[in-house]
């Protein structure tokens, strides 16, 4: 089993945590459960604003 998530990216946010997940993608988590609504939210505006950019 190929071990994925390599390290912490350099430059993370306060809200959430940044991991390289390999060489090509990454991973966002929130960085403590006060944070945890947030990915809902982030999860149904998303899809609308990613039309607009």
């Amino acid at each position: 089993m190929v071990k994925m998530i390599n390290q912490p990216v350099k430059n993370s946010g306060h809200d959430n945590r940044t991991f390289h997940l390999g060489d090509d993608m990454s991973v966002r988590l929130p960085s403590a459960k006060a944070y945890v609504p947030q990915v809902e939210k982030e999860h149904s505006w998303l899809p609308k604003l990613s039309k607009k950019l």
